[in-house]
């Protein structure tokens, strides 16, 4: 997997902790399958732009999920990836 490009920071205050994530959009290679580290992450699925709204996602996605909605054909034109 490759980092295309930077996409945005996340900065969340839980109950018990304050989470700041800097989020990418990445690539794979042609053969390379996509790893989710259990310890970190409980599934690992590809969305549609249409579906992204159908997963209950934690309250520090959120926000980040509807501009993936709202930006889609932006984020994922060729000429940035």
């Amino acid at each position: 997997m490759q980092a295309a490009f930077f996409y945005d920071t996340v900065a969340y205050s839980y109950p018990t902790f304050d989470l700041h994530m800097d989020c990418y959009i990445c690539t794979l290679g042609e053969s390379e399958e996509p790893i989710a580290d259990p310890e970190i992450h409980s599934e690992l699925r590809w969305l549609a732009q249409n579906k992204l709204l159908d997963v209950q996602w934690l309250p520090a996605d959120i926000e980040l999920i509807k501009q993936l909605g709202t930006f889609w054909n932006d984020i994922f034109a060729s000429q940035h990836l």
